[in-house]
């Protein structure tokens, strides 16, 4: 079944409260606000109005924890139904920059659809689809700047790239943390 299948199925008033189950208020720190449930809204509403691309790629969704965090967390990825001539496993792919009209044309994995509520689903494709924007046209402009500064970077000597990037253990020191 494709998402776009499933989006059809699906009820706003269930998918939001997915959102919010899963993204909403987090220990007295909200992270959704009103405006932003109803970008949300407005995107899932748009959805239902454009045209699937067919697409290789088979959705997945998987819950983990991060680090030394016991919460547990759902990361959505897919993988290329082809394998490639010199693989025998399916390669992962984080799929955010990928156009909304190909995430409709992805099927869902067996073991997701059989596993996961079909509104869950939607609700966290609907999040992982918007991570860097509420319309397309902003989140090509986010993955095309990133890409772009990933040039400049390579590109960098490495004096350039020390005078410009610092690392992890500099910034503890500088935000005075000690972890």
């Amino acid at each position: 079944m494709k998402l776009s299948d499933l989006l059809k199925e699906s009820k706003w008033d269930k998918v939001k409260s997915y959102l919010l189950q899963y993204y909403g208020a987090k220990e007295n720190d909200i992270v959704f606000s009103e405006k932003s449930i109803e970008e949300y809204k407005k995107v899932y509403h748009s959805l239902f109005h454009i045209e699937v691309a067919p697409s290789e790629m088979l959705i997945w969704i998987k819950f983990d924890t991060y680090d030394d965090d016991d919460e547990i967390y759902p990361r959505v990825y897919a993988t290329d139904t082809t394998l490639r001539a010199n693989s025998t496993e399916l390669e992962h792919f984080d799929i955010t920059p990928v156009p909304w009209k190909e995430w409709l044309g992805m099927e869902i994995s067996d073991k997701t659809a059989n596993e996961l509520d079909l509104n869950k689903i939607v609700a966290l494709c609907l999040y992982e689809m918007t991570f860097t924007g509420f319309d397309e046209e902003t989140i090509q402009q986010y993955w095309d700047k990133l890409y772009k500064e990933s040039e400049e970077l390579k590109n960098m000597t490495p004096e350039e790239r020390k005078e410009h990037t610092f690392t992890v253990d500099d910034l503890r020191k500088e935000l005075g943390l000690d972890l």
